[in-house]
């Protein structure tokens, strides 16, 4: 018996220990009265305004990593052979 607890205890601290995937979300509710606190769970500032209620308002999440816009490549210049206009 005190081998499958310890069993299923060693499962438990090794499934906990597996860090979850964090994802982004440019959009943040900011809820509670005076232990204020931000809810970023929103990909649009109308997904977080459907989501609030009274006093509750909706904020831009300072800690949103956007990512980096791609910048195209320049085409590669062509070389002119010599002797030839």
């Amino acid at each position: 018996m005190k081998r499958s607890v310890f069993a299923f205890a060693a499962i438990l601290v090794s499934a906990a220990s597996v860090p979850a995937q964090a994802k982004d979300y440019p959009w943040c509710a900011v809820r509670g009265g005076m232990g204020e606190y931000s809810d970023c769970y929103y990909a649009s500032l109308e997904q977080c305004k459907q989501a609030i209620i009274f006093s509750e308002h909706c904020t831009p999440n300072i800690f949103f990593n956007q990512p980096a816009p791609s910048t195209p490549k320049a085409a590669p210049k062509r070389r002119r052979l010599k002797g030839t206009n």
